[in-house]
């Protein structure tokens, strides 16, 4: 068909994300940038054949290089544009809230007539059409750290910092659940409902998942709303729940993942926890991370920790393309670049990137090395990589010894 309903414009070239690389080769739900948005643009053509069809001039959507648009917000902008074209405006209160930038934001996306030629100026000039995200929130979190999360059935975004990156892969997990249709969604449900023999709503997820070849679960296990590839392994005890998974990802024993994407052999270790984030391929996590984004072939060794909050309540703030910090949101983890790795007992602050291939250890003068030949009990601090007494009387032994009881 010579005629087509999306294009990709490169007009600027593949944008570069610090500290991950090309944007075109970072992973959006598992799969490279550009080949995901090419996916969603090819459902929303399967969509619009028919209308297409019965337009004999049709519409064609131009997208900036570093512009991320699911089928959902290609068909509704498809429906909304006025004859001479337009551009896109998403109304997103709840991304805004939690990920910072406006609530209506203007993204790289202009609709024109077929053959029409765009650059900055012709989309500056086209009328704005503003489509509503469409958000639902649910809850993540309660008492003082309560985090809503919106679930947006439109996801359309200009990706410039890694945290874009991270809240598209996030975002478009929850919009395809949301952009089932009812009939779908409800066979889905009564289908895993059939197979659990059970109206419990844990045992339903526990069957709402999609296995690929060879995957290799252990019957101690809990796998709930979450898509597997071949070859995936989660060991004893292990909890994976709506996640996706890539081909030979493993998550070991009593590892938790939940709302994550993990990356073609990639590695969950055992009891470390990964929360709303992505692991690119190879990557591998050991320690405690949430909303964090790991480049491929990097990794977070047990004892470590990435923070997500500035403990003043102010927001976390990343650096954008000309070295500017902007804003991000309450809540945002860390970035690893590609072949990164932290050590054991490393505490990064919310919103910090790891340069690719920088390797970052716990100082060994806060590591105990050297014992004497004869240690009497008591309270000790580490000093200069040697055991100091504290003296008994001391706050700080008072606060230890209240501690270990």
């Amino acid at each position: 068909m010579a005629r087509r309903f999306a294009r990709i414009a490169h007009e600027e070239g593949a944008p570069q994300i610090a500290p991950l690389g090309v944007l075109e080769e970072l992973p959006v739900l598992g799969v490279p940038f550009r080949s995901a948005v090419k996916n969603e643009l090819f459902e929303a053509r399967c969509t619009l054949n028919e209308k297409m069809h019965r337009d004999p001039a049709c519409f064609e959507l131009v997208l900036g290089p570093g512009t991320w648009i699911n089928a959902a917000t290609a068909n509704a902008l498809f429906d909304a544009a006025p004859p001479a074209g337009a551009r896109l405006v998403l109304r997103a209160p709840g991304w805004s809230r939690l990920a910072g930038g406006p609530v209506e934001r203007a993204v790289d996306v202009a609709i024109v007539r077929a053959g029409t030629h765009v650059d900055a100026a012709v989309r500056a000039a086209l009328p704005p059409i503003v489509l509503d995200a469409d958000e639902k929130s649910f809850g993540v979190a309660k008492g003082p750290e309560a985090l809503d999360v919106p679930a947006p059935r439109l996801v359309a975004c200009d990706v410039r910092t890694w945290a874009d990156l991270l809240w598209v892969s996030l975002f478009a997990m929850t919009a395809r659940v949301r952009n089932l249709s009812p009939g779908k969604g409800l066979l889905l449900v009564t289908i895993a409902a059939a197979r659990s023999l059970s109206l419990n709503p844990w045992r339903i997820a526990g069957k709402l998942v999609e296995k690929g070849k060879g995957c290799d679960i252990h019957p101690s296990a809990v796998v709930e709303a979450s898509v597997l590839g071949d070859g995936v392994k989660i060991g004893p005890g292990a909890v994976v729940r709506g996640s996706i998974l890539k081909s030979g990802a493993e998550v070991e024993e009593l590892a938790l993942v939940v709302g994550s994407v993990v990356g073609a052999q990639a590695r969950v270790q055992r009891q470390a926890m990964c929360k709303f984030s992505v692991l690119s391929n190879l990557s591998s996590c050991g320690g405690t991370v949430q909303l964090s984004f790991f480049g491929e072939g990097s990794s977070l060794r047990g004892g470590s920790y990435t923070i997500d909050r500035n403990l003043d309540g102010s927001p976390v703030r990343v650096a954008v393309p000309d070295g500017s910090l902007v804003d991000a949101g309450p809540v945002l983890g860390v970035v690893l670049g590609a072949g990164s790795m932290i050590g054991s007992g490393v505490w990064i602050g919310a919103g910090r990137a790891i340069p690719a291939g920088v390797t970052v250890i716990r100082s060994p003068y806060d590591t105990v090395l050297r014992f004497g030949a004869t240690v009497p009990p008591g309270v000790y601090a580490v000093v200069d990589g040697s055991l100091a007494p504290v003296p008994t009387g001391t706050p700080r032994a008072k606060d230890e010894s209240s501690s270990k009881a």
